[in-house]
């Protein structure tokens, strides 16, 4: 009895955790300097959170597929396709991506998520028209010219997991001008390692 009720304690429910993540984006308040942004502690439920960082050791289909025209991965960052919009539709020799190893690395996650419920509620909550409707509503009106409201179900999205060694290092640069939105949500154990965190620049060029 007494293990019955601590697994029901322990229970994800995907609502809840789903209207958590959406109730800490509504409650935070955009920074505008040197871009908008966003910056959210505890996205996920403590109990979430602490589910997805045990099971994320335990994933198998870890690839290395994303590297810009060389199609060839990084050892020091291995990586995980959870989500693209695009890899149904399209499939380019020419392309920036692989997209023939991200349909896989797709595949391969789908069938793992299966057996991992923490990491099956939090692709739900990342790939969800609610989270997503909700981001690009809070930064709408910083970009007007380039969607509209009723655009939001159309556009489409990708996300992946990446796993960094501590050699990895990305020099500052600018994002592609054809995202939207971009976002990160870092799932560390604690707070020792915040220098491997991302820093914002303000772009010489004033560029936003």
């Amino acid at each position: 009895m007494l293990e019955q009720k601590q697994e029901e304690e322990t229970k994800l429910d995907f609502q809840e955790c789903l209207n958590y993540t959406l109730a800490k984006i509504k409650e935070c308040d955009i920074t505008e300097d040197p871009f908008p942004y966003l910056l959210i502690q505890e996205i996920f439920t403590p109990p979430l959170y602490k589910q997805i960082l045990i099971e994320l050791v335990q994933l198998k289909s870890w690839d290395s597929f994303h590297k810009p025209s060389k199609k060839k991965g990084n050892p020091k960052r291995k990586q995980i396709c959870i989500c693209d919009d695009m890899v149904g539709k399209f499939i380019q020799k020419s392309s920036v991506y692989d997209i023939e190893a991200q349909i896989q690395s797709q595949n391969e996650f789908k069938k793992e998520m299966e057996h991992y419920p923490a990491l099956k509620i939090m692709n739900f909550i990342l790939v969800s028209l609610e989270l997503k409707t909700l981001l690009l509503n809070q930064f709408y009106s910083y970009q007007k010219q380039r969607y509209k409201p009723h655009d939001i179900p159309s556009l489409t999205k990708h996300i992946e997991i990446n796993s960094d060694t501590s050699e990895f290092y990305m020099s500052p640069h600018t994002d592609t001008t054809t995202k939207l939105i971009f976002g990160i949500f870092y799932l560390a154990a604690d707070e020792t390692q915040k220098h491997l965190s991302t820093n914002l620049f303000r772009h010489k060029n004033d560029l936003k």
